[in-house]
C-alpha cells in the first residue's frame, strides 16, 4: 500500500506540478522577451533539461528499474540541476529574472530531484545493491509489467504539451537571430557600397 501511495504521489502529485511550473516558467520567458535577449542559448539550455527528464521517466517507464536504471536516473536527475545553473548563470545579466520567475524555478529543479529520491525509495534493495558490486543488477530488461494504459496516456500528454512550448521558444529565438543577422549583413553589406561609391 505505501508504494502504491508513493507511485500516486509521483503520478498525480509531482509529475502534473512540474508541467505546470514549466508552463509558468515558459510565460516568464515570453514576458521578458527570451528571444530579444538571452536568445537561443538559453532557450537550447532549456530544450537539453527538457529531454534529460524525458530520458529519466522513459527508463522507469519503458525498463526494469536495475541498479543500472537507477544510476542513469541518478545521473540525469544530477545533470538537470547543473544545467538548470548554467541556465541561470547565463541569463542573469541579460534578462530580468522575475522574483515569480525564480520561485517557479525551484519547483522545475526540485520536482525532479524529490521524484528521483522517492524512486530510490521504492527500489531501496536495487540502490542498496549499487553499493554491493556482487549483489548489483547492472543489466537492462524490458518492463514485465507495464504500466497502466491511462497513466502512460497522462504522461505522454504532459511531456507533449511541455514540448510544444520548448519547441515553439526555440524556433521563436532561431527566428529572431536569423533576422537580425540578416539585418546586420544588410548592413554591412550597404557600408561596403557606401565605401565604394565616389563622393
Amino acid at each position: 500500500m505505501s508504494d502504491e501511495l508513493l507511485v500516486g504521489l509521483v503520478r498525480y502529485g509531482l509529475f502534473p506540478l512540474w508541467v505546470i511550473a514549466g508552463f509558468g516558467d515558459y510565460c516568464c520567458h515570453r514576458l521578458t522577451r527570451i528571444e530579444r535577449t538571452s536568445g537561443r542559448v538559453e532557450s537550447s539550455l532549456h530544450v537539453v533539461q527538457y529531454l534529460q527528464i524525458v530520458a529519466g521517466v522513459a527508463l522507469v517507464v519503458l525498463l526494469e528499474v536495475t541498479s543500472l536504471v537507477l544510476v542513469a536516473v541518478i545521473a540525469l536527475a544530477l545533470l538537470h540541476l547543473a544545467t538548470g545553473y548554467v541556465d541561470i548563470a547565463y541569463t542573469t545579466g541579460r534578462r530580468e529574472i522575475s522574483p515569480l520567475e525564480q520561485h517557479v524555478h525551484s519547483y522545475m529543479e526540485m520536482l525532479p530531484a524529490v521524484a528521483t529520491a522517492l524512486l530510490v525509495v521504492l527500489y531501496w534493495s536495487a540502490f542498496a545493491a549499487i553499493f554491493n558490486g556482487d549483489s548489483a543488477d547492472w543489466t537492462i530488461a524490458r518492463r514485465q509489467q507495464p504500466l497502466p494504459t491511462g497513466g502512460l496516456a497522462a504522461v505522454a500528454i504532459g511531456f507533449g504539451l511541455a514540448g510544444l512550448a520548448i519547441a515553439e521558444e526555440y524556433v521563436r529565438c532561431a527566428r529572431h537571430r536569423a533576422a537580425r543577422d540578416r539585418r546586420a549583413g544588410d548592413g554591412s553589406i550597404a557600408a561596403r557600397a557606401d565605401t565604394r561609391s565616389p563622393p
